[in-house]
């Protein structure tokens, strides 16, 4: 019985997921239409199952701490449903102008020029027009009458590494969802306590500040998400991995670079653990 909870919470997220996705669909199963349109539904039935599973299993066999199959199956299942509400609710137009810096940056990455000519700009009869032409997110060019982006560039490569798969708009909500996940495992590895991990995954996933963010194209939820899993990977992780620990802070440092002193923190853990040479 606690088995099938667990696969039901699993499918039905997955198929909330999918409907998200896909903006609705339909099948056609031995002779019966079958649609489904709305992903809330399932999603939340799903969490549902996971979480009677959750507390089914406390009950009938208390695990020890560090165990915790059905906290890791739990995590999942809110990891999901954080993305899915990112995609069923989140906002996937340049509305704004930190949006449109970002959407716009990676589209001229993509094209490999980052200028934009403004020969329009010539007619405007005051001075500092390239600067006047110039929006948010933009600076003028050494060449005039041209402006290049200045945002950082860590968001824009990613929304441009998605943008052939037809998917950008997956960018930030799977990230939101890895957050998620990655939380988990630094509750639990930090204590030794699964159903630690779990209720810090639970406590972001039900954060106003971080779901608003997870639904708009904006660097504070990639930059998270890469910040979290550069410390589980370097400090928490019961075998660190520097390197990769690295790699992840450097794409958060792209997102954000004026964050660089957080990446004295690592370091600074493994001089004081003597965990590695100086």
């Amino acid at each position: 019985m606690n088995s099938n909870l667990l696969r039901a919470g699993v499918l039905l997220t997955c198929w909330g997921l999918a409907t998200a996705i896909l903006g609705g669909f339909h099948i056609v199963l031995f002779g019966l239409r079958i649609s489904s349109r709305d992903p809330f539904r399932p999603c939340l039935i799903g969490a549902l199952c996971a979480a009677a599973y959750v507390w089914k299993r406390r009950r009938e066999a208390p695990l020890q701490a560090g165990s915790g199959p059905y906290e890791y199956a739990g995590s999942i299942v809110v990891a999901c449903a954080v993305a899915g509400a990112a995609l069923l609710w989140g906002s996937f137009v340049a509305g704004g102008s930190d949006s449109y810096g970002y959407i716009s940056q990676a589209r001229l990455w993509l094209n490999g020029d980052l200028h934009i000519a403004q020969p329009w700009a010539a007619s405007l009869p005051w001075s500092d027009v390239d600067w006047i032409a110039a929006p948010v997110g933009y600076k003028p060019g050494l060449t005039p009458h041209t402006i290049v982006p200045t945002y950082p560039i860590g968001l824009p490569i990613l929304i441009a590494l998605f943008q052939p798969l037809g998917l950008p708009m997956l960018v930030v909500p799977l990230l939101a969802g890895i957050t998620i996940w990655v939380t988990y495992l630094i509750g639990r590895d930090a204590t030794g306590d699964a159903l630690a991990g779990f209720v810090s995954a639970l406590v972001l996933a039900t954060s106003p500040i971080f779901l608003h963010q997870s639904m708009w194209t904006m660097a504070d939820v990639p930059t998270t998400a890469f910040w979290t899993l550069a410390f589980w990977l370097g400090a928490i992780r019961v075998v660190s991995m520097p390197l990769a620990a690295g790699l992840s802070a450097g794409f958060a440092l792209m997102s954000r670079p004026n964050l660089a002193l957080m990446a004295c923190v690592l370091p600074a853990v493994w001089m004081i653990a003597d965990q590695h040479p100086w």
